[in-house]
């Protein structure tokens, strides 16, 4: 099961919005005779039982491994986790060694290089003060799609860019295998969007503006934090949630309720994932099937260098 656990497995209580992204509690709930339910999404690592169900959730980046022991005379069943430190079987790898190789030098090929800084640094102040390759990544994705505003995320241990940019870079700055679409809205919608990403922030204790705990735990979600270029825009943290964006323009001119833009998402986000309801229902004006990390070496193989003015539209205040 792709999803993971909605609720506390002890109080029962939700420890996320309940937006059936993730169910696990709720099928072991509801489907009888359950025996095992593996699960991930949120890259937990956890394993035990629940009404009668056993069930497992691994970590990300293959840090552990969820084991599960099935005896077919008594039908006893148990979960446990190893730890994924193990060492290499040199006879496996030999059998693969070539293509490993292989898929080495692949990574490391140069694809073009940059003037800008693309690298990633501090991921917490690649977001607060939005990052170069964050508007590099939108210019990809208007130039692929036509729309007049575009929107990406920045991902969890995103890179960045070297000056001499390499396919290794590419995925590791866009890990996921997103396409894209291309959704009309109207200015009143994407201020409702704008206000939804601006929860993603909260003043903390010290008086400093950081990563809203609900984007933290029981997962972090930051990749529910997108940045928009195509417009120009304020959020002010310490505003109300919904009440946050105090600025919103549009080449220069104050977004107004009933004006119309292309907006280009990833396929993620035009499905409404991350709880952005009112993407989903807006009319999808057209789709791009190639992944994003397609589109960007297509775009740096053509243009070899990569060179251009920096784009600060987005403030982030107190």
């Amino acid at each position: 099961y792709h999803g993971g656990f909605e609720r506390d497995f002890k109080t029962g209580f939700l420890t996320e919005e309940d937006t059936g992204e993730d169910e696990g509690i709720q099928m072991m709930r509801m489907i009888p005779d359950l025996d095992i339910l593996l699960a991930g999404h949120q890259h937990h690592s956890i394993c035990g039982t629940y009404n009668n169900t056993v069930y497992t959730e691994t970590s990300a980046y293959g840090m552990d491994l969820a084991c599960v022991d099935i005896d077919p005379d008594t039908g006893k069943i148990e979960a446990r986790m190893i730890p994924g430190d193990g060492k290499i079987n040199d006879t496996v790898l030999s059998h693969v060694q070539k293509e490993e190789d292989e898929c080495q030098l692949w990574l490391d090929q140069t694809l073009g290089t940059s003037n800008v800084n693309l690298k990633i640094t501090d991921e917490n102040d690649a977001r607060l003060h939005k990052s170069q390759l964050i508007t590099f990544f939108n210019h990809v994705q208007m130039e692929a799609t036509g729309a007049e505003i575009s929107a990406t995320a920045l991902f969890l241990n995103s890179t960045g860019f070297n000056p001499q940019i390499t396919m290794r870079n590419l995925i590791s700055s866009y890990v996921y295998p997103n396409t894209l679409a291309v959704k009309k809205m109207t200015g009143k919608i994407l201020r409702e969007y704008l206000e939804k990403d601006a929860e993603f922030w909260s003043i903390r204790v010290d008086n400093t503006i950081g990563v809203d705990p609900s984007h933290d735990f029981p997962t972090p979600q930051h990749y529910n934090y997108d940045m928009l270029d195509g417009i120009d825009y304020t959020i002010k943290v310490s505003n109300p949630i919904g009440q946050r964006i105090t600025s919103l323009t549009y080449q220069g001119k104050d977004v107004e309720p009933d004006q119309e833009f292309t907006v280009c998402i990833n396929n993620y986000r035009a499905a409404g994932g991350g709880n952005f309801a009112m993407i989903k229902d807006c009319p999808t004006v057209s789709v791009n099937l190639s992944s994003m990390v397609e589109l960007l070496a297509e775009y740096i193989l053509k243009h070899k260098v990569i060179d251009f003015e920096p784009v600060n539209n987005i403030s982030v205040i107190k």
